[in-house]
C-alpha cells in the first residue's frame, strides 16, 4: 500500500527551512521504497548551483553528488520564475540493500548543495514523497 506524504517546511517541529525534523502522529510501518513526486525549492534570483540535494536519513541513500556527497534525493534547478522554483522529478530507491520494511515515526530533512553545504534559507520547502 503506497501512501504520500506532504513534507512542508512551515509544518517543521524545529529547525530551519532547509534544515527540518516533521514528526507523525502514527509511524510509517514497513515502508521498503520512496519516490520523490514534487519538490518546491525557493531559490534566489542569484543561484548559481544546477541542483540541489535532499537528505533524508530515515529513507536511505539512492544517489551521491561528484564529489561523493550522499543523498536521497536530487532537486535539479529548472528555469523558474525568480525566488520561486517549481521542480518535478521521479526517483526511486530502496531504503538500503539490507533494511527493507523499515519503520519511520519522523523525517529529518537537509537540503544542501553539491559540496554538501546547507542551502540558503530562501523560503518554505514543500515536497510531496510517496512511500511505498
Amino acid at each position: 500500500m503506497s501512501r504520500t506524504i506532504i513534507v512542508d517546511s512551515r509544518d517543521k517541529v524545529s529547525g530551519t527551512n532547509t534544515n527540518f525534523t516533521i514528526r507523525f502522529q502514527t509511524a510509517l510501518h514497513n515502508v521498503n521504497k520512496a519516490t520523490l513526486l514534487f519538490g518546491n525549492l525557493g531559490t534566489s534570483e542569484t543561484n548559481t548551483e544546477s541542483y540541489f540535494l535532499i537528505q533524508i536519513p530515515e529513507l536511505g541513500v539512492s544517489c551521491r553528488s561528484a564529489n561523493n556527497t550522499a543523498a536521497t534525493f536530487v532537486l535539479p534547478i529548472t528555469s523558474g520564475s525568480g525566488y520561486r522554483s517549481i521542480h518535478q522529478i521521479s526517483s526511486d530507491f530502496s531504503t538500503s540493500s539490507n533494511s527493507a520494511g523499515v519503520s519511520i515515526d519522523s523525517l529529518n530533512v537537509r537540503i544542501i548543495n553539491r559540496n554538501g553545504q546547507l542551502a540558503p534559507d530562501t523560503g518554505d520547502i514543500l515536497l510531496i514523497i510517496e512511500i511505498e
